[in-house]
């Protein structure tokens, strides 16, 4: 029962969402520049690159400045043993000044000798507008699919 709540809010955050598939040898052609679905695709471009100082301009941190957070997403993925490497953005739903994006995330995992092993998970943003645009405020991490493998 517990997981079965989590799940149901993913649906019903997402049900009357609009969708706006994705993968990084498309480019998003209609909307604006400042919307919901452009801030995490570009987020996410830059990721798969593992461009973190691009990656910074669409996010809103107090807690840190560009150079720390890229020092940062550097070592985490480093250590972690994982990279994005490939993202759908599923929907997005705006309330007021917030909005929640949905992205499946495709992962690439670096397992010892040196064998490679792809995963999927869904992945939840929260974006809010500062000074009149939209920035990424909390990555609230997986909320589906989390331990799956595929391939």
């Amino acid at each position: 029962m517990q997981r079965l709540i989590p799940l149901l809010l993913v649906v019903f955050m997402t049900a009357c969402a609009g969708t706006s598939p994705h993968n990084t040898t498309q480019t998003q052609s209609s909307g604006g520049k400042n919307t919901p679905s452009y801030v995490v695709t570009k987020f996410l471009d830059a990721f798969v690159k593992n461009d973190f100082g691009t990656a910074f301009k669409y996010i809103h941190s107090n807690a840190t400045d560009r150079q720390g957070y890229v020092s940062r997403m550097k070592n985490l993925v480093e250590q972690s043993n994982n990279r994005i490497t490939n993202f759908n953005l599923m929907g997005t739903r705006i309330i007021g000044d917030i909005a929640y994006a949905i992205v499946e995330l495709e992962i690439q995992e670096t397992l010892s000798g040196g064998n490679t092993n792809i995963r999927y998970t869904k992945n939840q943003y929260e974006l809010t507008t500062f000074d009149g645009k939209w920035k990424i405020v909390k990555d609230h991490g997986c909320v589906e699919n989390c331990t799956d493998k595929k391939g």
